[in-house]
């Protein structure tokens, strides 16, 4: 992989793990002491909508420089 796209790869992989984390604790919350806790009940929260946002943004960075809109 060329260094011009190693930071775009990078950022991607952070925004997925992020989005990923964030959609299983609206899911079904976080684990606590062995239990589930929290969560939105299946609901998709505002922050889990702007971190898809951030994958969105990640993933058009990374067509530019592949020359794709």
């Amino acid at each position: 992989m060329s260094d011009t796209h190693a930071l775009p790869v990078a950022r991607l992989v952070k925004a997925v793990e992020a989005r990923l984390a964030s959609l299983s604790h609206d899911d079904q919350g976080t684990m606590i002491g062995g239990k589930y806790q929290g969560g939105n009940g299946g609901l998709i929260s505002p922050a889990t909508v702007a971190l898809a946002d951030e994958v969105r943004r990640a993933l058009n960075a990374l067509a530019n420089l592949n020359g794709r809109s």
